[in-house]
């Protein structure tokens, strides 16, 4: 089942700490008030297409958010990573970003009657005075899956990942007769 990503969260240690004062001040876009939070922020950060964002804190972690392809914020942050050893934001060495979570959606097609899915499926949780979507866990994964047939896989690792997660929870809707057919009329 195709799914469309909509937030891709990147991860990677810098060579050593990362003077974040020095980069508030050379790095476009970024704010950094150890007062009310301890990690500088880079909004908007483009490279080949991809739009992110940076959270970087002073040991050296950083966490790349708002990609849509995982091999591109992976680029986009080691790019980033490039630009901040350039301004002697952080000591000169290696950086692998890697990909942490996949966030994705998808559409199983059709409706899905969610309260006799959460009584029929295990490790479900649906509360609907609370949330209007049920929740399952799928591998340590979390999706949602709403009445109208469209759900979101979160920590998936690949793109693929969140794919076969979609077409399983689609096949345990399916095979569980729990999806309402579309009325004919």
């Amino acid at each position: 089942m195709k799914v469309k990503v909509i937030n891709v969260v990147v991860t990677m240690k810098l060579p050593g700490r990362a003077d974040l004062i020095k980069l508030a001040g050379a790095v476009p876009n970024s704010r950094y008030s150890p007062k009310t939070f301890p990690a500088a922020v880079v909004k908007g950060y483009e490279y080949d297409g991809e739009r992110v964002s940076f959270l970087v804190f002073s040991s050296g972690i950083v966490i790349c958010i708002g990609g849509k392809d995982p091999e591109k914020a992976k680029r986009a942050a080691k790019a980033f990573a490039k630009a901040l050893i350039e301004k002697e934001v952080v000591e000169r060495g290696e950086v692998e970003p890697s990909v942490e979570n996949i966030v994705a959606m998808f559409n199983l097609g059709e409706k899905v009657d969610l309260e006799r899915a959460s009584q029929a499926l295990e490790k479900v949780m649906y509360e609907p005075g609370l949330f209007p979507g049920m929740l399952i866990r799928v591998e340590k994964k979390a999706v949602l899956v709403f009445h109208s047939g469209k759900g979101i896989v979160a920590g998936a690792k690949s793109v693929e990942e969140a794919e076969a997660i979609a077409r399983d929870v689609g096949e345990m809707v399916r095979r569980a007769v729990l999806v309402e057919q579309p009325h004919q009329g």
